[in-house]
């Protein structure tokens, strides 16, 4: 079995702020998300039309700067949202081992 490795964050938006009683966010409110991954901070900007509470994908690959994982290495993150008033509360923290691509099958082996 292969594993390919990771290279994207996924995370639904958040719909309310943090205020007492919470406020509703509108389409176009959050405007980035900021990925903390150990001691650096990588940022992502979220579509002006992305609805409040959509699932969004960010590849690694598209981040500011881009977070160019190291095969066999653990690593801990947290995300926030981002809106006009500043940064949002840290999510939840994930781990994770960043996988290595495995060598395919070989091919065209036989015994004579």
């Amino acid at each position: 079995m292969t594993t390919a490795p990771q290279s994207k964050f996924s995370l639904t938006l958040p719909t309310q702020d943090n205020a007492t009683p919470p406020n509703t966010l509108t389409v176009g409110e959050i405007t980035s998300l900021a990925f903390v991954v150990g001691a650096n901070t990588y940022t992502w900007p979220v579509p002006a039309t992305e609805p409040v509470g959509a699932t969004v994908t960010a590849p690694f690959a598209s981040l500011t700067p881009p977070f160019v994982p190291v095969p066999g290495t653990a690593y801990t993150a947290d995300v926030y949202a981002v809106d006009v008033n500043g940064n949002g509360l840290p999510s939840a923290s994930v781990s994770w081992t960043q996988s290595a691509p495995v060598p395919a099958a070989p091919t065209g082996f036989t015994v004579a």
